[in-house]
């Protein structure tokens, strides 16, 4: 009895352990089917990742090209600006350059002693509106207004 006992034991034994086995080599395979599934995943992030860059890159190429091509377009319709404003400097250059000399011949022509006279005049009239305004309006109040005012 006891012998038939210690027989069904050891089946019992050997089944657990065919269990035991299996379990192990289920469990080596799961294993081994989530090490590839998480390279799978890192390999498709990577993959969105560099899609994402490239994308990222092309929106920014296109916007730079865009502005490239709204600075040309620009520059375009300045360069039809350009030609009357290039004329109008000419034509104000050359009326600077006939003022100038204009202004060179009549300094010649006056006399320097003349020029100094009226300068002198127009400090003693300037003087004299001064003195005329302050005696009017009393601001010295009886003082008489010197000859050295300014």
């Amino acid at each position: 009895n006891q012998f038939n006992e210690a027989g069904l034991e050891a089946l019992r034994l050997e089944e657990i352990e065919r269990q035991l086995q299996d379990g192990r080599k289920k469990l080596e395979y799961t294993e081994s089917a989530y090490q590839e599934l998480l390279c799978t995943r890192d390999k498709s992030i990577k993959l969105a990742q560099d899609k994402w860059k490239v994308l990222k890159n092309t929106i920014e190429e296109t916007e730079l090209e865009t502005s490239i091509a709204e600075f040309y377009e620009l520059a375009d319709q300045l360069t039809d600006v350009k030609a009357p404003l290039v004329e109008l400097q000419e034509l104000t250059k050359e009326n600077l350059y006939a003022a100038r000399g204009r202004a060179h011949s009549l300094k010649e022509k006056m006399d320097l002693k003349e020029l100094a006279q009226l300068n002198q005049l127009s400090d003693i009239n300037v003087r004299r509106a001064i003195s005329d305004f302050i005696s009017q309006k009393g601001i010295l109040s009886g003082e008489e207004p010197s000859e050295e005012i300014g």
